[in-house]
């Protein structure tokens, strides 16, 4: 079976141990990340809102701030969506996952991210190497020599079609549950609301959205999105901004 590792590092003259050690390192900053990108949704669906409550209602209807408690309900269905069914969420997913596989000497490593908050130049910073192998694009910077003894090293720590997390050390450099705290800390999230133009902007979007669907055209979804789109700068600048409460 050709190897095909396209998330791929090695750690050089290292045992298990010490790259253990490695990971364990860049963990705070990672978390911080996560907990800063987190804060940003929380901060992005609050502000849009209160914004939109500002521009428009349903009749009959009563507009209710997204609240914290709401945003840590989301927080939870993703989390077991995720986990627990194995659906993706580039949401909310913050996750950083390392596999660590012994090999001769050195350490191989695969790692699972949805979204690379400086995951990457993290684990480079610490002195791993990025060593991906995918049998047939090989980059014109590493010879023909290297690129075989990389299929021939992971081929030797994955064979067939053996799981990395069945042969090595997974660890959990970033979970949910760590910067699943960031709901209670609305300095951050208050930190994270967009710009007036940002907020302005995703409004006008929306109740552009909102006025070309009502009338359902029968006309190609591209022409569709022209509309809405030549709307957004037109509607934008009337748009009136909610005031940004941290409500639980």
């Amino acid at each position: 079976m050709s190897t095909k590792i396209y998330k791929g590092l090695i750690l050089q003259d290292s045992s298990i141990e010490q790259a253990l050690k490695h990971l364990v390192s860049i963990k705070s900053q990672c978390v911080d990340a996560a907990e800063k990108a987190a804060a940003k949704v929380c901060a992005r669906e609050m502000a849009f809102s209160v914004d939109l409550a500002a521009n428009f209602c349903v009749l009959g209807g009563q507009n209710q701030p997204c609240s914290s408690w709401k945003l840590m309900e989301k927080f939870d269905l993703a989390k077991v969506s995720v986990l627990g069914k194995g659906v993706r969420n580039t949401e909310w997913d913050f996750t950083f996952v390392v596999c660590l596989i012994p090999a001769n000497g050195n350490v191989l490593a695969t790692y699972y991210v949805e979204s690379d908050l400086g995951y990457h130049d993290a684990l480079l910073s610490v002195g791993f190497k990025d060593y991906h192998q995918n049998s047939i694009d090989r980059p014109e910077e590493i010879s023909e020599d290297e690129w075989r003894s990389r299929q021939e090293a992971w081929q030797s720590a994955l064979p067939g079609r053996t799981a990395p997390q069945s042969v090595g050390l997974t660890y959990s450099v970033v979970s949910w549950d760590d910067y699943s705290l960031v709901f209670y800390n609305p300095s951050l999230i208050q930190a994270q609301i967009p710009t007036p133009e940002v907020r302005k902007k995703s409004v006008a979007r929306r109740l552009s959205e909102l006025e070309v669907c009502s009338s359902q055209p029968k006309v190609p979804l591209s022409e569709i999105i022209d509309r809405i789109l030549e709307r957004v700068p037109l509607r934008q600048p009337d748009v009136l901004l909610g005031e940004v409460r941290i409500e639980y």
